[in-house]
């Protein structure tokens, strides 16, 4: 039998039959590759990439805590800033020794401190007979010491004349109050004089090397007042000589007893 198809001489049986080996295979779709998005390791999602997904989206759920933690974190960074700008500011941890510049001219106590590095500043001066005018007499802070290095030394000299302070208002008032005010100046020697008046105690003038003062009147610091103060004798207590006048003297002869007559009767 003829295996050919009679309505296509052309055409063989064998062609109709599908072979398995020429079965058709349906093409499976691409898939995109999932190799990038696949979780590392184990199947988990890397630490990293979580800490950084949660550290960006902590300002979006946080906002209230999230400006605080910023305002910490920014007082922190201030704090350290200033620490270190003070340290710096302030020589913290170096110190130097002051040289001690008493008794010295003022001139030759500039130059030392100079050398040495600190600055100086005269803050006072004060009259002392007996030490040469210009020298220094004190310092701050005193010499030996140990500070920073640039600090400025404060110091005290001897004037080369003594200095001047303004008479209060002394006159009739008490020994006392007259002592404090003058002792308040700066004058140290202050002396007492009384004279005869009936008002005990009570000041009545003052003088300086002889000279009477006034209130208001410049006087050097080393002066020596005098304070003129009255005794508070009355005439019963005091000496004949200087209270008594002749007036109150009656003469040595006896005065004349009137003579009575009697009359006879």
């Amino acid at each position: 039998m003829d295996n050919k198809n009679p309505y296509n001489e052309n055409l063989d049986w064998n062609d109709l039959i599908p072979s398995k080996k020429s079965k058709a295979q349906p093409k499976k779709a691409s898939q995109p590759s999932q190799r990038k998005n696949r979780p590392d390791g184990d199947g988990k999602p890397s630490f990293w990439k979580v800490l950084l997904t949660k550290t960006a989206e902590f300002p979006r759920s946080h906002p209230i805590i999230f400006n605080i933690l910023l305002i910490i974190i920014a007082g922190f960074i201030a704090l350290w800033f200033i620490t270190a700008c003070l340290s710096s500011w302030t020589h913290h941890g170096e110190e130097v020794r002051v040289p001690d510049v008493k008794e010295l001219p003022l001139e030759m106590a500039a130059e030392t401190l100079d050398r040495s590095g600190f600055s100086h500043e005269v803050v006072d001066s004060v009259y002392e007979a007996k030490t040469r005018p210009g020298s220094v007499v004190n310092q701050i802070p005193s010499g030996g010491s140990t500070v920073k290095p640039g600090r400025t030394v404060y110091l005290t000299v001897v004037a080369t004349t003594p200095k001047s302070v303004t008479v209060p208002d002394f006159m009739n008032v008490s020994l006392r109050q007259a002592q404090a005010s003058f002792e308040g100046l700066g004058i140290k020697s202050v002396r007492v004089e009384y004279i005869p008046s009936e008002y005990k105690d009570l000041v009545l003038g003052a003088t300086v090397a002889g000279r009477e003062i006034h209130r208001g009147e410049r006087i050097p610091m080393s002066s020596a007042v005098t304070l003129r103060v009255g005794t508070g004798l009355s005439i019963d207590n005091a000496d004949d000589d200087n209270f008594l006048d002749d007036e109150f003297i009656g003469d040595d002869t006896e005065d004349e007893l009137p003579t009575i007559t009697l009359l006879d009767e």
